[in-house]
């Protein structure tokens, strides 16, 4: 019975810290195909993300405690909208936003602003909004991220698409060879996003 009593308590105590935490907890109004999880899993001191959208990833970078957090919006609306939602961390210097495409944009950004490690989420594709050069830069992007000689980690979404509407041209066999020229030492893993193992993971 004492040893039910002690094991209830250590349970508590462990249960008040995890919701406690403020890299554990995640607002239930984030939506995002990106779990907490899988961010906590993958953590670097950069958060790089392709494909602002409506913001809520960067929401999520910052809930997981990443020390600078970078996002580039080819939409001018959804831009500017996210400018407004996160201007203080853009005036605190801890939020980067840019308008353009990935495509154009990613070389300049990496080379002056990434120099620690950083998790990429790499999600920039044409919806029904404004189109960039590609309808998916994300060979493009690999190609940018190889350029950095610093360890990095990799988390690439839509899986699912590669090969069809906007993913067209896109293999997986293709992505994997590409991940493996940024790093040949990379493990690669799968982790549920939008449907089950529909985002690649690329560490060491």
């Amino acid at each position: 019975m004492k040893l039910i009593k002690t094991f209830k308590f250590f349970l508590t105590k462990f249960f008040n810290y995890f919701f406690s935490s403020k890299k554990i907890i995640v607002s239930q109004e984030i939506q995002t195909t990106l779990p907490a999880s899988v961010l906590m899993d993958n953590m670097s001191h950069y958060f790089f993300e392709t494909g602002t959208a409506d913001g809520d990833a960067v929401r999520l970078a910052l809930q997981c405690g990443f020390e600078k957090i970078f996002t580039v919006e080819i939409d001018p609306v959804l831009y500017a909208k996210n400018i407004l939602r996160y201007k203080k961390y853009i005036d605190e210097g801890r939020v980067f936003m840019f308008l353009g495409d990935t495509f154009e944009l990613m070389p300049e950004i990496i080379a002056n602003h990434i120099d620690k490690s950083c998790t990429f989420w790499l999600d920039a594709h044409q919806d029904f909004g404004p189109g960039g050069v590609k309808k998916c830069p994300l060979i493009e992007e690999l190609e940018y991220i190889k350029s950095s000689p610093l360890e990095h980690k990799l988390l690439i979404d839509d899986r699912r698409m590669f090969g069809i509407w906007w993913g067209e041209g896109i293999n997986e066999e293709l992505i994997i060879s590409k991940i493996k020229e940024v790093n040949p030492n990379y493990i690669i893993s799968y982790a549920d996003g939008h449907i089950a193992d529909d985002i690649i993971v690329a560490k060491i």
